[in-house]
């Protein structure tokens, strides 16, 4: 017993026979633990609907309704505290620093081992409102409690009266620190002191500890109790806040939270308390807050206990999985919904109908999982493949006896087979050599997803991405063009096939692979013609450019007679002159009467047989025919007008319609001196300027001094740029231009001073102006 447990002894026991007269022989007992205080302060806030005492030394507080005066906390109507704080250093196995006075045996009050204390002080907040802070410095732990009463508006605009109680911790020390928090509440419900507690998990009248993240985010105690053991909504409720949320945002989920009997917890030695499964008589909570700080740290912590609002909302339902009118490729898929109340469910009520079987919370077959609101089913057997699952959650009733309205039902589907092959093709033997592979994919309850399709072909895997695959996601319809792909088998050549892939399309679960299944063929090669020269796309120069094209077989030797060869619209055959075959290559080569045009020229090789039969396919290319030089524009200078300064520049465009300009080897001559002089300048000379298309140089880089009035001329010779792969030079271009220089004006005349007076003659007169090409 604490400094003032003996001297208090003997008026707490003449005092009780006074006030506690007239009441039961546990009231008397406990009235003797926690007697009024009638030698201290006691502050008293209240708003419009609460009410809180607070002892101005210890900080301890109970509460009631306002005004009213309906005990929410033991001993309001006497001064009495039953309630009690706890404060922790380094140490979650024994309570230490108690702020009640009558700390247990191996504890202490706060107050005895405290280096400092802050008066519990009242303070203004806005808004009208009133709070009591206060607190102890321990062991450079600095712990200071603040309770005021508040108000919370419900989402329905309804308004209740609660009391805030926060805890602000800080190190002011210089090594860190486990702390803890341990807050004790002594409940009463006007005057049911063994008023009962509910959370998410159930009511009942049994100790239960909930340790994080298993903290329900409210709990409530009920003044009354209806026969069936469900409370009575008609009663007075007290309500706790415990997570952040829009009624309560400044609570601060606890890492443990119990309910259980006063008794057990007033005191508590030990830090955590253990559920014994023991029924409580004189009901009481406990919530503990812990943490590590750091020198300099601090942390806040917070609840809400208060008047509880009447409950008239029913439980609400939703399905979360599968979702309606959804497939699911689980065919042993869990069902679950989303059950939620504004208190807390009566898990006696939940009643769960799948396809016109009835499961309860008493069957394994069904979970309720208060703290998450979700209730699960895991069906014995699986669900059929096709067919609809009908899911019926009948009208479920709160722990205030609201009950839904209707049954809240949906459908899913299961689809547990994944697609069907059908039609497959080539198959057995005479495939050729690079064969278009196709089969119908189709799944009747979800379909295919397209990006998904995988096909095995001869041990290699080939997706979407490969040229020449397709797939119609209407049809089903599957085609491989292995020519497409570069795909080509050897003759008489047995290859399988197989869809490996080709996922359904569910909503949830993983999708299905396809059916078994797996086809073959045998090729048999057909010639598969190879364009050698020009390359396809390419542009030649060349007027006659010759066309070669292998004909490779492995399959026997080619039929000549098959070969027929298209040049846009005109045909050769191996009869005509301009065709001929050289043992697997056949050229192609254009006669005096027979050449190309400039543009573009189309390559058709009809079907060519082998002589054992195999027949190829049309064969198609392109390439591209310039006979046409580049074009020169946009030369400067030209005249009119007549070029007046000394130096200036000289460029000019080249442009070609299909082929690269080859500016390292233009060439343009200058011709001048009455064109008896050429000056040559090359691409590739250091003062000139290639900025396609414009090729420019200055006419001093050249050397030249032109002559008053002279014409000039301005040669280019420049040709396009071929691909290696021509056979034939670039077009070439051989133009000219010319500019006249202007005459520089200039007079000469007698000097008007002179003669002169000695010797009577005119003096000789010199003039030479700032831009003359020449002296005179």
């Amino acid at each position: 017993m604490t400094r003032k447990g003996a001297c208090l002894l003997l008026a707490i026991i003449a005092l009780s026979s006074v006030v506690f007269g007239q009441m039961d022989e546990y009231a008397r007992r406990k009235a003797l633990l926690a007697p009024p205080r009638e030698e201290r302060l006691t502050v008293h806030l209240h708003n419009d609907s609460i009410a809180v005492k607070i002892d101005d030394e210890t900080g301890q507080f109970n509460m009631a309704t306002w005004p009213d005066e309906l005990t929410l906390l033991y001993g309001y109507d006497w001064g009495s505290y039953t309630s009690e704080t706890v404060l922790n250093i380094d140490n979650f196995t024994t309570a230490m620093y108690f702020n009640d006075e009558f700390a247990p045996m191996g504890s202490d009050f706060i107050g005895d081992v405290a280096s400092s204390y802050i008066p519990f002080t009242t303070y203004s907040a806005s808004g009208g409102s009133t709070y009591v802070e206060g607190g102890w410095v321990v062991d450079n732990i600095r712990m200071i409690q603040k309770v005021q009463p508040v108000y919370l508006e419900r989402s329905d605009g309804k308004i209740s009266g609660s009391v805030y109680i926060e805890y602000r911790v800080a190190n002011l020390g210089s090594s860190a620190h486990n702390i803890g928090i341990r807050l004790q509440m002594d409940t009463m419900v006007d005057d049911n002191d063994a008023a009962r507690l509910a959370t998410i998990y159930g009511f009942s009248g049994f100790d239960d500890v909930f340790i994080a993240p298993d903290i329900p985010a409210t709990w409530s105690a009920y003044q009354g109790t209806l026969p069936g053991g469900n409370p009575d909504p008609t009663s007075l409720k007290a309500t706790g806040y415990l997570s952040p949320g829009g009624l309560a945002p400044n609570a601060v989920t606890p890492d443990r939270f119990a309910v259980g009997q006063w008794g057990t917890f007033r005191g508590l030695t030990n830090w955590y308390y253990t559920s014994s499964g023991t029924n409580y008589t004189d009901s009481a909570v406990l919530i503990w807050w812990e943490d590590n700080l750091a020198p300099g740290d601090s942390v806040v912590y917070g609840t809400y206990y208060g008047i509880g609002l009447p409950d008239y909302t029913p439980p609400v339902a939703a399905p979360l999985a599968p979702a309606p009118d959804s497939w699911t490729a689980c065919a042993g898929t869990d069902v679950v919904l989303l059950l939620e109340d504004d208190e807390s469910i009566d898990a006696s009520t939940i009643e769960l109908e799948v396809n016109g079987v009835f499961y309860n919370t008493t069957n394994p077959e069904l979970t309720w999982l208060p703290s998450d609101n979700l209730l699960i089913h895991i069906p014995p057997t699986s669900f059929p493949n096709g067919d609809p699952v009908h899911v019926v959650l009948h009208p479920v009733s709160d722990f205030e006896g609201n009950e839904m309205e209707n049954p809240m039902s949906w459908t899913f589907y299961v689809d547990s087979r994944g697609a069907e092959i059908t039609a497959m093709s080539p198959t057995g033997v005479g495939a050729p050599i690079s064969p278009v592979l196709s089969c119908n994919i189709f799944d009747y309850e979800t379909g295919v997803n397209a990006a998904t399709i995988e096909i095995e072909v001869d041990g290699i895997v080939y997706d979407m991405s490969t040229p020449g695959i397709t797939y119609d996601e209407i049809t089903g319809d599957f085609e491989f063009n292995m020519a497409a792909a570069g795909v080509f088998f050897p003759n008489n050549y047995s290859v399988d096939v197989e869809i490996i892939r080709a996922d359904d399309k569910p909503d949830t679960c993983a999708p299905n692979l396809p059916q078994s299944h797996v086809w073959s063929f045998v090729t048999s090669v057909p010639p598969v013609p190879i364009l050698i020269t020009p390359g396809n796309n390419d542009t030649t120069t060349c007027e006659d450019e010759e066309i070669h094209i292998d004909l490779s077989s492995a399959g026997g030797t080619i039929d000549e007679t098959s070969i027929e060869l298209c040049i846009n619209a005109d045909c050769f055959g191996i009869d005509d002159a301009e065709l001929e075959l050289v043992r697997d290559t056949l050229y192609f080569r254009p006669s005096g009467l027979y050449t190309y045009e400039t543009g573009l020229v189309i390559i058709t090789l009809m079907p060519v047989s082998d002589t054992l039969g195999a027949v190829g396919d049309t064969s198609t290319w392109q390439f591209f025919v310039d006979l046409v030089p580049p074009v020169m524009s946009s030369e400067i200078p030209v005249s009119p007008p007549q070029v007046s300064a000394t130096a200036f520049p000289i460029s000019m465009n080249i442009t070609d319609n299909m082929l690269p300009v080859d500016h390292t080897h233009i060439e343009v001559q200058i011709i001048h001196n009455g064109n008896r002089d050429t000056t040559i300048v090359e691409g590739d000379d250091p003062f000139v300027m290639w900025a396609d298309p414009t090729f420019s140089f200055s006419s001093a880089a050249t050397g030249i001094a032109f002559s008053d009035g002279e014409w000039v001329t301005v040669r280019l010779l420049v040709r396009d740029l071929p691909p290696a792969t021509s056979s034939c030079p670039g077009n070439l271009l051989d133009t000219t231009y010319t500019f006249q220089l202007a005459e520089t004006p200039c007079t000469r005349g007698p000097n008007p001073i002179t003669p002169g007076i000695l010797d009577g003659k005119n003096d000789e007169v010199f003039f030479q102006f700032p831009n003359m090409r020449k002296a005179g």
